[in-house]
């Protein structure tokens, strides 16, 4: 029997992004990608779950979830949300790593406000978005 795609592929822990940046990612990392076409948008921003290529670890690909802005969702942004809050999601897909763009911090919003300072790649999340049902977790919260 031959081998499936997915027995060919290699999984690991971390990954070092060949090139100028050498750039070391693992699961549990968030990044951001590079858009298809950079028209100002908001930055596209995923949570690292896996990492996988073929045995000899060539066309290296991430598994990766979402995180969604509030403009991307059914609910839209509300007044309370704020400018760096994200959702994420349980919509998954890989992506080349040669996508990434670099990492950047997602924090809940108890160690998002514990900041002194927010950096430029800070941004925080507290509901979860579930991507088929539109619907975020909790429905509701204090404000």
């Amino acid at each position: 029997m031959a081998a499936t795609q997915s027995s060919r592929r290699k999984f690991v822990d971390s990954y070092t992004i060949p090139g100028s940046a050498k750039l070391k990612i693992q699961a549990g990392d968030n990044v951001i990608l590079r858009p298809k076409n950079n028209n100002g948008n908001l930055p596209l921003i995923v949570k690292i779950d896996g990492i996988h290529g073929t045995q000899q670890m060539k066309n290296v690909k991430i598994r990766a979830r979402w995180y969604y802005w509030p403009e991307d969702t059914i609910q839209g942004r509300r007044f309370f949300h704020g400018l760096r809050e994200l959702f994420l999601s349980d919509h998954s897909e890989d992506h080349y790593v040669e996508c990434i763009d670099g990492k950047c911090k997602v924090r809940t919003l108890n160690e998002y406000q514990e900041l002194n300072l927010v950096m430029d790649d800070d941004y925080f999340w507290r509901f979860q978005h579930l991507h088929a049902e539109g619907k975020l977790i909790p429905e509701s919260v204090e404000v």
